[in-house]
């Protein structure tokens, strides 16, 4: 297919007509289009050739005969990298079939922009001041004086970010602003939002386990309750950005009330995605064996899980390991309560392994890239598991290029 060699766009058997290139060139490469002939007679070189040039200026021209014996066509590069990840496939394979639990995450991306949506409880006064901040955000960035001017004016106050994400048409919002209370307000919904995005990136990681997703939740709720209590004495110390805009001002009671409202919306709607949050007592003994009572152990691992519980060896190995790698070593030995446990262990707790993909196949699969099969690429990313590239290599005969 032709393709442009300054953009890579494919274009059609009809736009090779030297007037459609022209145009090509004048409208998608303004700054290019009054470039000589020899400009582009460069950029039709392989990035072979090019590297081979580079490498005879810098290095000579014996350097880059040995370059040239290295075959480094698409054919050859994409060869090596199913190869590579057929290496791991069968290595991960392995690995499967030698686990005695292990788990499955499926996940598919629906939204055309890759991204994920947060949706939030919020009272309809703070909800009303959220949207005002929302159109602040439009109206900056509806035009680029506007971006221009908040950018230094950012860089001013040595903010931490330069940039807003929002674009839609300009509205008449003075009035609003200047509301009683809504400085206050937004500053508790700048808070509330830190807050929650400290929590999201607690439980994001590749080390993650469905236990620690447990504690974070767990104490995040519990942090709640606290946040309300501290709110009905008037206490703002916890959120900064409203404890700074009161200064030595008191919370007036009306957007004291919309505050615990909020804080005890946002825990219903917690208990609501997790509504067993508190009944996770049979989790107790994964956590730590050797401080956890019998009573709180399934019955038909009870007199498995005392043996486990009163040998001094594996509490010895229980504070040298980490409790995964715990688990698996004693599996042979207590097979009933190791299995257990790592069939807990082995949960996903988030989609987080699916949407780091997500984003590599993006990156990976450009809209220049768009006929490229990625599935051996996005093993060899993605995989924690190293390919044996030794054994590959002795299984090659080398072929010098042609």
């Amino acid at each position: 297919m032709p393709q442009c060699m300054i953009c890579y766009k494919t274009l059609s058997n009809d736009g090779m007509r030297p007037t459609l290139l022209e145009r090509h060139l004048r409208t998608a490469h303004p700054v290019l289009a009054d470039k000589p002939k020899a400009f582009f007679e460069t950029k039709k070189r392989t990035p072979k050739q090019a590297k081979l040039d580079d490498t005879e200026l810098v290095l000579g021209k014996d350097s880059a005969n040995k370059l040239s014996q290295i075959s480094l066509s698409n054919d050859t590069v994409k060869g090596r990298v199913n190869e590579l990840s057929q290496d791991i496939k069968v290595q991960t394979l392995d690995q499967v079939r030698a686990s005695p639990v292990f788990a499955i995450q499926c996940d598919e991306t629906t939204d055309i922009a890759q991204c994920s949506q947060l949706l939030i409880t919020l009272p309809a006064e703070i909800r009303d001041v959220l949207n005002v901040a929302i159109k602040v955000v439009n109206f900056i960035k509806a035009g680029a004086l506007n971006s221009r001017l908040f950018k230094l004016l950012c860089k001013e106050m040595e903010s931490e970010h330069e940039a807003l994400l929002f674009h839609t048409n300009k509205t008449d919002i003075q009035d609003k602003l200047q509301l009683e209370g809504f400085l206050l307000t937004l500053a508790y919904l700048v808070d509330i939002f830190d807050e929650l995005n400290a929590v999201n990136l607690k439980l994001q990681g590749k080390e993650m386990n469905i236990i620690m997703h447990h504690d974070i939740i767990r104490a995040f709720m519990a942090k709640l309750d606290l946040w309300k209590c501290r709110i009905q004495q008037g206490n703002t110390a916890m959120f900064r950005t409203l404890d700074s805009a009161l200064g030595h001002s008191n919370l007036d009671s009306v957007l004291k009330k919309q505050i615990i409202t909020h804080l005890s919306d946002l825990k219903a709607e917690f208990i609501r995605y997790f509504p067993d949050i508190d009944k996770r007592k049979a989790w107790k003994f994964i956590r730590n064996p050797f401080q956890c009572e019998v009573a709180d152990v399934a019955y038909d691992i009870q007199e498995e899980f005392l043996e486990l519980k009163f040998n001094s060896t594996a509490q010895d190995d229980f504070g040298d390991l980490d409790l995964e790698a715990f688990w698996v070593k004693y599996l042979p030995v207590y097979p009933l309560t190791s299995h257990h446990a790592l069939r807990v262990l082995t949960m996903f707790g988030s989609t987080y392994l699916c949407e780091a993909a997500f984003s590599m196949l993006v990156a990976i699969k450009t809209k220049y890239r768009n006929r490229l099969n990625v599935e051996g690429d996005l093993r060899c990313a993605l995989s924690s598991i190293q390919p044996r590239i030794q054994d590959l290599v002795a299984k090659k005969q080398c072929q010098i290029s042609h």
